[in-house]
């Protein structure tokens, strides 16, 4: 493993200026967190969502393959109607529109997060809400939605139920709902559970699924489960020094880069090559249909 702690006499400009970046988001998130005694889901979102963003900015596509997993296990095709629960800044929305070209719901507690998304995509609209919301039907009409769809945030949801019910009363008839997410019992569930929770600045709290939860909230709600399974999916990095970055943004770490990677390491792994570094993620993906 590199030494990153001396790295700023080798490595080039662009990542200088994102750490710098990464770094004032961070002295600006904690400033804001002081503001709050009790601080709740939503505002740890919208105070990280700064640096959710600089940390895709940085590495754009580090999550590729895991993107467009779930896109040709979704099939989305021009002219249908979607939902992206926990939208968050909008990486997989962006793509379902340009498969789509069409009306598209993006769902997150973050009105800061999803702020960039209603400004500048006029086939998406945006719903400031929990997933697991009763309002949600006030926003959607029942049975209107050809699929649901998210990556890596329905474990942020506190009722996978509530979530279940809105989205059984929301599909056509035929509609799928497809999604990839951690799975409960796993090296990386343990890594959030382990690590994450406690270094980022904000903590880290989780609802996880499984296959066998999965498998009983569709029966109760009259959905089909069709497939799920774990993928090893990969991230992609140029380098250990870009990784580390894109962690301290993406789990707001307010912490050493070469503790990053040890973190990645120990309970992950990765592999170094000469131009890229691979990450494992694994990752649970599913597919449900409503009948």
């Amino acid at each position: 493993m590199h030494n990153v702690n001396n790295y700023l006499e080798s490595c080039n400009e662009k990542l200088q200026n994102d750490e710098m970046d990464i770094e004032a988001a961070l002295i600006k998130a904690r400033s804001v967190l002081k503001s709050y005694s009790n601080p709740t889901n939503v505002i740890d979102f919208d105070v990280r969502g700064e640096l959710y963003a600089l940390a895709l900015k940085l590495a754009p596509k580090a999550r590729s393959e895991e993107l467009y997993l779930v896109l040709d296990l979704l099939k989305p095709i021009i002219g249908e109607v979607g939902v992206d629960l926990a939208a968050g800044t909008g990486y997989l929305s962006r793509a379902l529109v340009k498969n789509t070209n069409s009306l598209l719901y993006a769902v997150d507690l973050s009105k800061k997060q999803l702020s960039e998304l209603s400004s500048s995509n006029k086939e998406i609209k945006t719903i400031s809400l929990s997933p697991d919301s009763p309002n949600l039907r006030s926003y959607i009409a029942e049975s209107s939605v050809d699929f649901f769809t998210s990556i890596g945030g329905l474990h942020h949801v506190d009722s996978h139920k509530l979530m279940f019910e809105n989205i059984s009363l929301l599909l056509k008839s035929g509609g799928r709902f497809v999604a990839a997410d951690v799975c409960s019992n796993t090296n990386l569930s343990r890594h959030f559970d382990d690590v994450v929770s406690t270094k980022c600045i904000t903590g880290h709290s989780a609802n996880w699924l499984s296959c066998e939860k999965l498998q009983g909230l569709a029966n109760d709600t009259n959905l089909s489960l069709e497939s799920c399974q774990m993928v090893n999916i990969k991230w992609h990095f140029n380098s250990e020094l870009e990784m580390a970055l894109f962690f301290k943004a993406l789990h707001a770490y307010d912490i050493p880069l070469s503790e990053i990677l040890v973190d990645l390491s120990d309970q992950l792994g990765y592999l170094v090559y000469q131009d890229s570094v691979v990450l494992n993620w694994p990752l649970m993906v599913f597919k449900i249909i409503k009948g």
